[in-house]
Parts: structure tokens; sequence; C-alpha cells
């Protein structure tokens, strides 16, 4: 009897699903990177600024892309065309 009881748990123990597909079913939260930017108006006042290596990115293209539409109006502007 005291066998069929161990057997019985011991079955119903490795039945029970385990609950890894929980932990990896669940996205992975990105990594914030931190940077100090200064303060507009102040040399010395800086803030920090949180934000994913995406978010990062994008301001990266987009202030280059800001930089060169700048430079391009201003060569047409005194290229005279």
């Amino acid at each position: 009897m005291l066998v069929a009881a161990f057997g019985l748990a011991f079955a119903l123990v490795s039945a029970t699903p385990v609950a890894e597909d929980a932990v990896t079913a669940a996205p992975a939260k990105p990594k914030k990177i931190c940077k100090a930017e200064a303060a507009t108006g102040t040399r010395l006042s800086r803030r920090k600024v949180c934000r994913t290596a995406a978010e990062w990115e994008a301001i990266q293209k987009q202030a280059v892309q800001d930089a060169r539409e700048i430079q391009d109006n201003t060569q047409n502007r005194y290229s005279g065309g």
C-alpha cells in the first residue's frame, strides 16, 4: 500500500507541467542606456536621459538627416540655385 502511494505521488509530480514556458514566453524588456545631456541655457547643469539602443540610434539618424538638410538648404541659397 505504501509503495502504491509513493508511486502515485511520483506520477503526479512528474506529470505536473514545468513553469519554464511562462518564463520563455515573456518578452524581454530592452535594456535602457542612460546619458547625461546638457540642459539648455546653462553650462553647468546636466540631466540624465535614459532610452533604448534603438531609440538612441533613431535620434542619431534624425540628427544626421537634419544636418544634411540644413547644409543642402544653405548651399542652394548661396550658390544662386
